[in-house]
């Protein structure tokens, strides 16, 4: 099957245990390596997806967040997600301490 199959049949996809990366002042969750063809058909085509992230803990009163129209990146061989700068403060506590957060990616296909 192709990756354009897969997401018509997916819709959504949970992923576990994920970090959030410092990189200067921003945050990033680097993908899985093992849906890379299903990243880089939507990194391509410039597929917009919804995430909603589940936070380890709750911190300021908040336990999930929804992050809308994002689009994924690339580095090198690895895709990755960039976090909205608003939440720094949550991603900063998260990096800081090693948590790891889990994603249910939305594919707006």
């Amino acid at each position: 099957m192709s990756a354009s199959e897969y997401l018509l049949i997916l819709k959504k996809l949970l992923l576990k245990n994920r970090h959030v990366v410092a990189e200067r002042d921003y945050f990033k969750i680097y993908l899985p390596k093992e849906y890379n063809d299903i990243w880089k058909y939507i990194h391509e085509n410039k597929i917009r997806v919804d995430i909603i992230i589940i936070l380890p803990y709750t911190i300021n009163n908040v336990d999930k967040l929804l992050i809308m129209n994002k689009l994924i990146s690339k580095q090198h061989i690895q895709y990755k997600i960039y976090l909205p700068k608003t939440y720094n403060p949550i991603w900063h506590k998260l990096s800081a301490e090693k948590q790891k957060v889990d994603l249910i990616i939305v594919f707006k296909v």
